[in-house]
């Protein structure tokens, strides 16, 4: 899940190297924890609970989400420079 009406979920960005310290901070206060994708140079990819490439449910262009997030509302508004 992604995003939904259930109790607090959390997406965190990391660097790769700091997985075994982040996933040992969660384990130590209960808190679930499950890499759901990953950042590239180019791309968003999430992948279904962590599977192969064949498995991608999310695979976004980060130059079109930095515009989507930059100048959404200025679009919808008619107002985009």
């Amino acid at each position: 899940m992604l995003f939904g009406e259930s109790n607090s979920a959390v997406i965190v960005s990391f660097s790769e190297g700091d997985e075994p310290a982040i996933r040992e901070l969660c384990q130590a206060r209960g808190v679930p924890f499950t890499v759901v994708g990953e950042v590239t140079s180019d791309n968003l990819v999430i992948q279904r609970c962590g599977a192969c490439d064949s498995a991608e449910i999310i695979h976004v262009d980060c130059k079109g989400m930095d515009n989507a997030w930059r100048n959404g509302i200025l679009r919808e508004m008619g107002m985009q420079r």
